[in-house]
């Protein structure tokens, strides 16, 4: 999400993108960056739950970093199954929210341009 702001500034830069864009590329990092922080939380207090009622033990559960790759997808599987996968259902989202902002700009620079008749 970094890499995406920095390139909207530099586009922005370069004139490329209007202020509104980087705007709402901020807007999606730090949003981003706090949905993080309360997965975290999330996974952690669904860790201690665990612990506390004695269905799990405190040093045998080791949770994945969030950076971890995907696990590897299986032949044959249906693909409401891979629908369903936090992953994939987050670049559907992504890809969505990116296919929403170019519909932004586009309109911006239809509403940008001034369709006036020459003059005579």
């Amino acid at each position: 999400m970094n890499r995406q702001l920095e390139l909207i500034e530099n586009r922005f830069a370069g004139g490329l993108a209007s202020d509104l864009e980087v705007q709402q590329a901020e807007t999606q990092l730090e949003t981003t960056r706090a949905q993080a922080i309360d997965v975290g939380v999330a996974r952690a207090s669904s860790k201690r739950s665990g612990v506390l009622i004695g269905k799990l033990r405190h040093r045998s559960v080791s949770l994945l970093p969030l950076t971890a790759p995907p696990p590897p997808i299986p032949l044959g599987l249906p693909s409401d199954l891979l629908e369903r996968r936090p992953d994939i259902a987050a670049a559907e989202r992504s890809m969505a929210s990116a296919n929403a902002q170019i519909g932004v700009a586009r309109l911006l620079i239809i509403r940008s341009s001034i369709w006036a008749p020459p003059e005579v």
